[in-house]
């Protein structure tokens, strides 16, 4: 704006002025105003953002304690669950350690029960073997009785015939001796040797028959054992062999005697007769089973 050169222009000019000046004061407050209301809106939001941002903020820091309470808490639990952890681990070493011994004892067994089974089937193996054996023993004692029990009785029958005979004989000697007065010392002891002859002969069919009883008895106990399937012991076996081999040769012994006997003239010989058959009784009475 030019400088006023009069008075007139002066007035004019500061008229000019101040409307201008007013003009712009008025725009500057209106300006100001709306700038004023505009930023009180924005305190306004501002105002409520920070609040918003303070509730935000505490509840975010109660979720931080939270969290750090469930952290520490978490940490715990995680200390405590490696403990375990460690715990188990050692426990599960042991568990394989005793399962690798349990191994090795099951092992060991399997192969002991292996063995004892080979041992107990070789046992029976055995068993049976001797169990035949035992059969078979049986069988022939029983083969070796039943001839013993035939010679036997045929050896009584052959004892009652001569005893018969024997009392005949007697008889005729009796019939033909000499008188009373002249008979001599041999003569007079014939008597006691018939009489003693006539006893043992007497005697003989009772011990026969007590053997053949007690064979019986001996043989029936052995069957029952056989059936029962306890075989007998090796000293029963040892005896009752031993007794059947002595009965048959003690048989033998008689039968020979008996021979001898027939074959002897029927004159004279009476004591000798009586000698033999005594003898004969004798040892048929020897004759005994244990």
């Amino acid at each position: 704006m030019d400088s006023p050169n009069g008075e007139h222009d002066s007035i004019e000019y500061w008229k000019n002025r101040f409307t201008y000046l007013k003009h712009e004061l008025d725009e500057f407050t209106e300006s100001s105003h709306q700038l004023e209301q505009e930023l009180e809106c924005t305190l306004k939001q501002k105002e409520e953002q920070i609040r918003d941002l303070r509730l935000k903020l505490n509840k975010q820091q109660q979720d931080n304690e939270m969290l750090r309470h469930k952290l520490i808490k978490c940490e715990n639990e995680i200390t405590q669950l490696d403990g375990r952890y460690q715990k188990e681990k050692l426990e599960k070493e042991e568990m394989h350690k005793h399962t690798r011994e349990l191994e090795q004892k099951n092992d060991d067994l399997e192969r002991a029960h292996r063995i004892v089974t080979e041992t107990l089937n070789e046992f029976e193996r055995s068993l049976h073997r001797e169990y035949e054996k035992n059969v078979m023993l049986e069988v022939e004692f029983e083969m070796e009785k039943e001839t013993a029990q035939e010679q036997l009785q045929r050896l009584m029958d052959e004892t009652r015939d001569l005893k018969q005979e024997l009392k005949i004989r007697q008889k005729t000697t009796n019939n033909n001796s000499q008188p009373e007065g002249s008979v001599s010392s041999e003569t007079q002891t014939t008597p006691r040797s018939r009489a003693s002859a006539d006893i043992a002969v007497a005697q003989a069919p009772e011990a026969s028959v007590r053997r053949d009883n007690s064979i019986k008895q001996s043989t029936m106990a052995s069957t029952d054992r056989l059936k029962n399937g306890n075989a007998l012991p090796a000293s029963t076996r040892t005896t009752a062999l031993a007794i059947v081999a002595d009965l048959l040769r003690r048989v033998n012994t008689i039968d020979a005697t008996l021979k001898e006997l027939k074959q002897q003239p029927r004159g004279g010989g009476g004591t000798d007769e009586t000698q033999h058959v005594t003898k004969t009784a004798s040892c048929d009475n020897n004759i005994h089973i244990k």
